[in-house]
């Protein structure tokens, strides 16, 4: 059984939410520009070929 973060993980929404309050423009209208770490992109990734159960 996955869970939620797998979900996520797995359909891209994580990254698609990461894109979206870290790289453009917030309704501030301020950017925060701050690309994903290599580390964060990596458990990202584990976390979205996560176990099965």
């Amino acid at each position: 059984m996955r869970n939620s973060f797998q979900e996520l993980a797995a359909d891209g929404e994580m990254d698609r939410q990461y894109k979206r309050w870290f790289l453009r423009r917030l309704p501030s209208e301020t950017s925060l520009d701050m690309p994903m770490s290599a580390q964060l992109e990596t458990i990202i990734q584990t976390t979205a070929g996560g176990d099965t159960q």
